[in-house]
């Protein structure tokens, strides 16, 4: 499956790069560099082309775990139960959700992995539980133009501890 393009925006704009050991997993239009040792994603990158993006209604949403990586290597449902943490996308639903119906719709769902979520608190980002889970998360913009719809972003936990505290998730 095609994931992050270095080449989209017709120069070189290369995906960044961990300095701990990972797995590369390429969705449909984004990739993770997952941190199978902290159980979430290190850093991402997703192609955005703003000129053939398609609205994907947004109903239930469903996460599930990547079958590419053991479950007990994900933070998954686990972690978000009885606690005030929600599931923050990294990448956005909507921004690699451009092409075909059926291509949008394929990247839209490949957003739902709980490799590409970071557990954020309900209180930090100003949002109720399980009724909102619209998430702008650290993106970056890193080439693009009005002449120009495609566009690049990278993201990455906003929090990245080596504590044993830190890590320690359910």
């Amino acid at each position: 499956m095609p994931g992050y393009d270095d080449e989209f925006l017709g120069l070189p704009a290369p995906a960044p790069t961990a300095t701990v050991p990972t797995v590369q997993l390429d969705y449909l239009h984004l990739s993770v560099a997952f941190r199978p040792d902290r159980r979430l994603a290190a850093v991402t990158a997703v192609n955005i082309h703003g000129g053939l993006l398609i609205e994907i209604e947004r109903t239930r949403d469903v996460w599930l775990l990547d079958p590419r990586i053991p479950a007990i290597e994900q933070a998954g449902p686990e972690l978000y139960l009885n606690n005030d943490f929600d599931r923050g996308h990294l990448v956005r639903r909507r921004d690699p959700g451009w092409g075909t119906q059926a291509t949008a719709l394929t990247a839209n769902n490949d957003t739902f992995h709980y490799t590409n979520a970071a557990p954020r608190s309900c209180m930090v980002s100003g949002i109720q539980c399980g009724r909102v889970r619209a998430s702008r998360g650290p993106c970056f913009l890193v080439a693009g133009s009005a002449d120009h719809p495609a566009r690049s972003a990278r993201s990455r936990p906003s929090r990245i501890s080596s504590s044993p505290k830190a890590n320690s998730l359910p």
